[in-house]
């Protein structure tokens, strides 16, 4: 927000060094990347975005787009979860539960960011 970033500005500048902008950027700074890295992104306009996936064919990312759980792995979260709405699990259930809808969720993010990847390269073809 840029009156929030103005006020840290002016409370630093009225009181230099007490890391009152520092504070306000800390949310924004993020890890280094490593030289080659940094090469590929700069390359390539898309590579700053952290949300579109580097080094896919279109194929590639098809496929990722329409992966699933493995049937056995669905089969169980289905039981895990139709067992859980009636209180059935045991403690290592629920743990089970967790880590396979976590699992879920890291693979809908994937599939997420390769539909993403597929609709800018499509877009980029589009304006060549």
């Amino acid at each position: 927000d840029k009156i929030d970033y103005l006020a840290a500005l002016t409370i630093e500048l009225n009181d230099p060094g007490k890391g009152h902008l520092d504070l306000y950027l800390k949310p924004f700074i993020r890890p280094a990347i490593e030289r080659q890295q940094l090469k590929s992104r700069l390359a390539n306009p898309l590579g700053l975005d952290e949300e579109y996936l580097m080094g896919l064919s279109i194929d590639e990312l098809t496929a990722l787009a329409s992966c699933k759980l493995a049937v056995a792995e669905q089969t169980h979260l289905d039981n895990l979860v139709s067992r859980n709405t009636e209180s059935l699990l045991s403690t290592a259930e629920i743990a089970e539960l967790d880590e396979l809808l976590a699992k879920a969720d890291r693979l809908t993010v994937l599939k997420t960011r390769a539909r993403y990847t597929i609709e800018c390269l499509e877009r980029g073809a589009a304006a060549a």
